[in-house]
């Protein structure tokens, strides 16, 4: 029995990549490249010698057969949103292109009944929110409004030529449990906002929030490189994603510099209480040795399952220094008030970017272009083993199987 998962990667490519019931690879099943055209007056080059179009973020529709990719191409132009029928065999046929309304496309949810994907826009702060009821190509967003500034007159647009985010951001998205709230995370504000929606997902108020935190905290970076680094930029903690526990009572905000999980209580309507419940290090906090010397360490994922908060961990090094790569499990206490680490799975080798579980199974995306894999676990008891690994051949930005 085989398996088919998509594969999006940190370049203008997408994968359909068939793997055996082990998640050992059979076959790339058909590569899409490019998968937008790139417009004309963006450079050869993106910040840092990067592609200039990143396919950043991939997701299949729950009720269509339907996938969504999103390609960005940093501040130079809009981002696009395209559209594939996902096949019968697997194979996926493109049925158009359009602008996502923002810069940076960084991730897309659908609503809880699925009828609406809204998409958050790291640079620039644009929220859009498309109508996804019908297995064709997409109309225009019908809403694209803007977060908040927190500190009124601040808002920066971001500049073509400049790698700066603008003012605001917004990285992470969430529908609550109760499908009557969305939660925004700002990592260029260090907030989080929350807005209340209607029964398709859209906000009722795009004007008002219902709540927001600024996310204050005592804990630095790890590692001097990373101190450094957000000396320079001046930048706070940075929330990349905030999800909430099954019951709805807490929120947690992973901050993708310090590499801590903070815990809110929430209430159904999703107010924020902000006082912070607890931090804790989404990273190993022994000796520090999560994240030494000249590396960095970002948290980039982040799920509350059932039965656990799972976290994905990037890290990069050199010169000696070390920066862990993992993706770690936190049992929760008294009711989601509490979190304690329950171990990592063995065998990552590299930095996870992102991943998906569907019961019990997890795949996890592999970003590194010297392992380029895509790896399968399943949850015997109470142990996630790895079942196989499929060397995809290009570094793993998002993963999606094609049965959700």
């Amino acid at each position: 029995m085989t398996t088919i998962i998509y594969v999006s990667t940190c370049g203008n490519k997408l994968a359909a990549v068939e793997v055996d019931e082990n998640g050992n690879l059979d076959s790339i099943l058909q590569l899409i490249e490019p998968v937008v055209d790139v417009p004309d007056n963006v450079p050869k080059k993106g910040p840092m010698n990067s592609p200039p179009a990143v396919t950043e973020w991939i997701s299949r529709h729950p009720k269509l057969p339907i996938l969504y990719s999103l390609t960005s191409f940093w501040n130079e132009a809009e981002a696009i949103i395209s559209t594939f029928r996902v096949n019968e065999d697997g194979t996926l046929t493109k049925l158009g292109s359009r602008s996502t309304g923002g810069h940076q496309a960084a991730q897309g949810v659908f609503s809880p009944d699925a009828s609406t994907y809204a998409i958050a826009h790291h640079n620039g702060g644009k929220l859009s929110l498309f109508d996804v009821t019908k297995s064709e190509q997409l109309n225009e967003p019908v809403m694209v409004m803007d977060m908040p500034e927190i500190v009124p007159g601040t808002r920066k647009e971001p500049k073509a030529g400049s790698i700066n985010q603008g003012l605001p951001a917004l990285h992470g998205l969430y529908y609550s449990p109760n499908g009557k709230y969305l939660v925004c995370a700002d990592p260029v504000q260090n907030a989080v906002f929350t807005y209340s929606v209607d029964s398709k997902g859209l906000p009722t108020t795009p004007d008002n929030v219902i709540s927001q935190v600024v996310c204050h905290t005592d804990v630095r970076p790890y590692a001097t490189t990373q101190k450094l680094l957000a000396w320079l930029f001046g930048s706070g903690p940075r929330p990349r994603r905030a999800v909430v526990h099954p019951s709805g009572k807490y929120l947690y905000v992973m901050h993708e510099w310090t590499n801590y999980v903070q815990i809110y209580a929430i209430d159904e309507e999703g107010r924020v209480d902000p006082n912070l419940v607890r931090e804790l290090s989404c990273v190993d906090p022994s000796l520090r040795k999560g994240c030494v010397g000249c590396a960095m360490t970002g948290v980039s994922e982040l799920e509350a399952a059932d039965d656990a908060l799972i976290v994905s961990v990037r890290g990069t090094s050199a010169c000696g220094g070390r920066a862990e790569c993992s993706v770690r499990m936190f049992a929760y206490k008294d009711g989601g008030r509490d979190l304690e680490c329950i171990g990592t799975l063995d065998g990552v080798p590299a930095s996870v970017r992102h991943f998906y579980r569907k019961d019990n199974v997890l795949w996890v995306g592999i970003n590194s272009s010297k392992m380029p894999l895509v790896q399968k676990y399943e949850k015997q008891g109470e142990e996630w083993i790895l079942k196989g690994e499929a060397n995809v051949d290009m570094d793993v930005f998002c993963i999606t199987p094609k049965d959700v």
